[in-house]
């Protein structure tokens, strides 16, 4: 499970590992934020990140949602989920 010391880790990265920054950028097309650097890094600053993640409904999921996701998915081949 992912705690606050990780993300103050991954907050310091100018340039993360490809598959960290693939993983948050997923992160990013299911709560509807931008997904460049910088605006994961802001993402991660919010106090409440921790807990969105935790209450995101999961089960609600819009269908152009998870077409980007699947979009996404595709297009990068080091990636298994």
């Amino acid at each position: 499970m992912i705690n606050k010391g990780d993300i103050s880790e991954i907050k310091t990265f100018a340039n993360p590992p490809a598959l960290v920054k693939y993983t948050l950028e997923t992160i990013c097309i299911l709560l509807g934020e931008k997904q460049d650097w910088d605006s994961v890094k802001k993402m991660l600053a919010n106090t409440n990140f921790i807990d969105r993640l935790k209450t995101f409904d999961k089960d609600n999921i819009s269908s152009s949602i998870i077409n980007n996701l699947k979009k996404k998915i595709n297009a990068n081949k080091e990636y298994t989920p």
